[in-house]
């Protein structure tokens, strides 16, 4: 397996809905990504835009705003967007601009739901993962789950630990 394909796999990990997936489905998601290269302050989807897509930055950053242009969040390799209105149907909620050129990976919902109806586990996987979504859950970190994400990049097993133990979890209402 080329190192590309390992960090796209462990990226697609990270997504709560797949995350629980068979490895055979998740490579057979994999497989199916498209790339998108977006020049520096390129508008990836704005409010109201239909939630076609989901997006893995592999490169770059992304800036999350909402709709009155107020920013939320700044994120880069390794985040995920999108995931919510690619299972919901929702129209986007906020504005996706990048802040330099970037590249993602890219899961369009025609591409999932033509897996889903191929591989029935793939199916039954993304069904659990839509009724875990109903009930709230209290995940509580650990330093094996911190340590894939880019922001830990770098720790010992030890301050990871440490982090895990001092995070504190909540459950925001939608």
């Amino acid at each position: 397996m080329n190192d590309d394909r390992a960090v796209l796999l462990s990226y697609l990990k990270s997504v709560p809905f797949l995350r629980d997936l068979d490895p055979d489905d998740l490579d057979a998601i994999a497989d199916r990504m498209d790339q998108a290269t977006f020049l520096e302050n390129t508008l990836i989807f704005d409010v109201e835009d239909p939630a076609d897509a989901m997006y893995i930055i592999r490169s770059g950053e992304v800036e999350i705003l909402t709709e009155e242009g107020e920013p939320v969040a700044i994120v880069g390799a390794g985040s995920f967007l999108g995931e919510v209105g690619l299972l919901t149907g929702r129209a986007r909620r906020v504005k996706a601009r990048t802040l330099m050129p970037t590249t993602a990976w890219v899961l369009r919902r025609d591409t999932l739901e033509a897996l889903a109806t191929e591989r029935p586990s793939l199916s039954m996987g993304l069904a659990r993962a839509m009724a875990r979504r109903g009930r709230p859950t209290v995940y509580q970190p650990t330093a094996a789950g911190l340590q894939p994400l880019p922001l830990f990049a770098g720790m010992s097993n030890d301050q990871l630990e440490d982090v895990a133990a001092r995070l504190v979890p909540y459950h925001f209402e939608e």
